[in-house]
């Protein structure tokens, strides 16, 4: 029995800008509407000395792109 991966969200310095602020859909990159479906969060660390910084992204998708991806 094969049991298909989950999505894994892509890094922040990966996206667009556009994908991290929740205007476009994080898999196929269209730009949403109020029908938008959270995909999950993304963290990016950044780090200058002893200062420790973590930024977390809210992304989502649109209602075509599935939770799971198609072998």
């Amino acid at each position: 029995m094969t049991i298909p991966a989950s999505r894994v969200l892509p890094h922040p310095w990966d996206l667009h800008i556009d994908q991290c602020r929740g205007l476009r859909c994080v898999w196929c990159k269209t730009t949403l509407s109020g029908d938008r479906m959270p995909a999950g969060t993304a963290e990016s660390i950044h780090q200058h000395g002893s200062y420790r910084r973590v930024v977390t992204f809210r992304l989502f998708s649109c209602p075509d792109c599935p939770a799971e991806p198609t072998p």
